[in-house]
């Protein structure tokens, strides 16, 4: 590699065999191919999101949000579970299914597109929040390399009711639950609005 070329590593991890293949006087296609590749490794981490859905026998309910955040909903049987159900071992439970599923689903996304990728170490905070007598679980993973999301479960009648908001840019800022298209497609699938504390 060209030692005046340091392409930043945040975007890139490619293929150490792809780069070769590119002519070291060929700077501007090295660029392109970097880019490229950024583009499609943001592709997987929007992917594994659809992908959790897909693999857990659910049903969308809608796809919404700006630029900046992504918001997916998604339906399937509670299996009798009841809000009484929503406790600490619960929670628990939840936070272990969301990061697992979101790891196994975006390693796969990234491996069919060919990437060495790794995933950086996730930081997860889970709780409950009350919104006129309805309790979500919500459940937050962050990490390097523009990770950023946050997934509600709540049960409306025998449904147990998803929502996840990703950020697609600006990874550093926390996602609002209260205003926002995360906030708006809470109030859609839920019927309620989280309050500020």
């Amino acid at each position: 590699m060209n030692p005046a070329f340091r392409p930043n590593n945040r975007l890139m991890p490619m293929s150490p065999a792809l780069l070769g293949r590119v002519k070291p006087a060929d700077e501007i296609v090295r660029t392109a191919l970097i880019f490229l590749t950024a583009i499609m490794q943001f592709a997987a981490r929007v992917l594994s999101l659809v992908f959790l859905f897909l693999a857990t026998n659910v049903s969308p309910l809608a796809m919404a949000g700006p630029e900046s955040i992504l918001v997916v909903s998604a339906v399937e049987d509670a299996e009798g579970a009841t809000q009484s159900d929503f406790t600490l071992p619960m929670l628990k439970a939840l936070e272990g299914r969301t990061v697992e599923l979101f790891v196994s689903k975006t390693e796969e996304a990234l491996q069919a597109q060919g990437s060495v990728a790794k995933l950086p170490k996730l930081r997860v905070n889970s709780h409950y929040v009350e919104a006129r007598g309805l309790r979500l679980a919500v459940v937050r993973i962050r990490g390097g390399q523009g990770i950023n999301n946050v997934s509600l479960y709540g049960i409306v009648g025998r449904e147990l009711r998803r929502v996840v908001c990703v950020r697609t840019a600006e990874y550093e800022k926390s996602i609002p639950l209260f205003y926002g298209p995360c906030g708006q497609m809470i109030k859609k699938v839920y019927g309620v609005e989280i309050q500020p504390s």
